[in-house]
């Protein structure tokens, strides 16, 4: 007759993340051409994930970016940051974001230091728009994929993806208390409305939310 053994389990394996099993390949896209699949994943099983890219034709996988330094981490992120981070349930470090374009096999990334853009699957990603202290937040395609939108310091800002000089297109909402084009908490918590601000489709123009949190107490 079979006896049944009992053993220990440590706390640490308890309690860490990402649990048994669930090491797994997040955030899966297709490049606009088709061409290609990507997704994040942590080559050693941890949260500090690498942005990666699979031929479905050749079968190969292809490490696309490895950050410097580990990119985003518990250590570096920002208050801004960090409660975006909580209202998204996001634990992952490393690459935690991409963003396709939509018509170009081109690729935007948010890193702890700036936003970067990959023009060429292979290559090396070039800076956008340096952070300078302040966490670049929720930056987006225009449909056309010409311009990147993105939230610095409360207010909205535009740059071209061929770079340049990025430019403020909101005003006033940091000597205020406010902030323009960033989903509140309400909207972010309980009505998961994660965006703040919206593309027209001819991108041509911006509709974005002010929010105004001064009457909460803190």
């Amino acid at each position: 007759m079979n006896q049944l053994r009992s053993s220990s389990i440590p706390l640490e394996e308890v309690a860490r993340r990402p649990g048994p099993g669930q090491a797994i390949p997040g955030n899966i896209q297709f490049s606009p051409d088709d061409k290609l699949i990507t997704f994040l994943l942590s080559p050693d099983g941890s949260l500090d994930r690498q942005l990666y890219g699979f031929d479905p034709e050749t079968g190969e996988r292809q490490l696309l970016l490895a950050p410097a330094g580990g990119g985003t981490t518990e250590a570096t992120v920002s208050l801004e940051e960090a409660l975006r981070r909580e209202r998204q349930r996001q634990l992952e470090t490393g690459v935690t974001s991409y963003i396709w374009a939509p018509k170009e096999a081109r690729i935007l990334l948010p890193l702890q230091d700036g936003l970067y853009m990959l023009d060429e699957i292979g290559g090396q990603p070039r800076p956008l728009v340096k952070g300078d202290g302040n966490p670049i937040l929720d930056p987006r395609f225009s449909p056309d994929g010409q311009w990147v939108a993105y939230v610095q310091a409360a207010e909205l800002y535009v740059v071209p993806v061929s770079g340049g000089e990025p430019r403020q297109l909101t005003f006033g909402a940091r000597e205020a208390g406010l902030t323009h084009g960033l989903a509140e908490f309400v909207a972010q918590e309980e009505m998961r409305r994660s965006r703040g601000y919206w593309w027209a489709p001819g991108s041509n123009s911006l509709a974005f939310v002010e929010v105004d949190e001064r009457h909460i107490p803190v």
